[in-house]
């Protein structure tokens, strides 16, 4: 995801499209998420190893942190209502709150209050986002076809939101002593980390599907300036053709044609 944004956001430098200057976001998301699912692969080979914890938990943060702000931006250029900076100021005092209350300080601890107050609402805002916009830029819109990968990919945050925002490492407090990664794979026999890589594609299909907007804004834009240099051509044709210049030159020509010829 975080590849296919980047590549598309260095051809297109300027869109009409609003949410362009926030894909920046969504695809940092995608690869430092990226890293931190290999730091938690390479725990379960090589051990929990501190170095380990320590860059998989602020991998895990990071990223969220970029989603949350992709997902406050897209919500906030749509249409309804706006979210204004109570919203991520309330957020960031449970983030920090809950490791505090529950009086546990471990990087699991983090990693929790990072899903919750982070991934959850990130994930969410993002979902809504891109419904908010592709109905505040409907019409705009139409002729790329894309409404139904901008309701899928709202479907897949929303499901991401859930498995990547609640099913978390267990701990001793609620309620991710009842909600969590065990309990996952002992109610449905599937690590929840399968769901969420299949989602993760699902994502990045969507989004490929929709940035494509920029490349067909782009054709129609080159068809719209040739188009108008035909016109113009035409115009400029027709015009020294018809003009009293061009009637009067034609028998001095001939003349002097004639006159050669003598």
């Amino acid at each position: 995801m975080g590849m296919i944004i980047f590549f598309q956001i260095r051809v297109t430098k300027k869109s009409q499209f609003r949410f362009i200057n926030n894909l920046w976001l969504l695809a940092w998301f995608g690869f430092i998420h990226g890293m931190s699912e290999f730091m938690d692969m390479f725990m379960l080979i090589k051990g929990n190893l501190l170095f380990l914890r320590i860059l998989g938990a602020s991998f895990l943060f990071i990223s969220f942190l970029f989603l949350f702000l992709f997902g406050y931006r897209m919500i906030n250029i749509g249409e309804g209502k706006r979210i204004g900076i109570l919203f991520p100021f309330t957020i960031a005092i449970l983030f920090f709150g809950l490791p505090i209350l529950s009086e546990a300080t471990s990087f699991d601890t983090w990693n929790i209050s990072s899903r919750y107050f982070l991934g959850f609402p990130g994930a969410i805002l993002s979902a809504v986002g891109f419904i908010s916009y592709y109905k505040s830029e409907a019409k705009k819109l139409n002729d790329a076809k894309v409404e139904k990968y901008f309701f899928l990919i709202a479907l897949l945050f929303g499901l991401y939101a859930i498995l990547g925002g609640w099913i978390v490492p267990k701990a001793n407090f609620y309620p991710a002593s009842a909600i969590n990664n065990v309990w996952f794979i002992s109610t449905f026999g599937i690590p929840v980390q399968i769901f969420r890589a299949s989602i993760a594609v699902g994502i990045a299909w969507s989004l490929w599907n929709i940035v494509n907007i920029f490349n067909i804004e782009e054709a129609s834009e080159h068809q719209r300036v040739n188009e108008t240099l035909l016109e113009s051509e035409e115009r400029y044709r027709k015009f020294v053709e018809f003009s009293p210049l061009e009637s009067l030159s034609c028998p001095i020509i001939k003349l002097c044609t004639l006159i050669r010829r003598q």
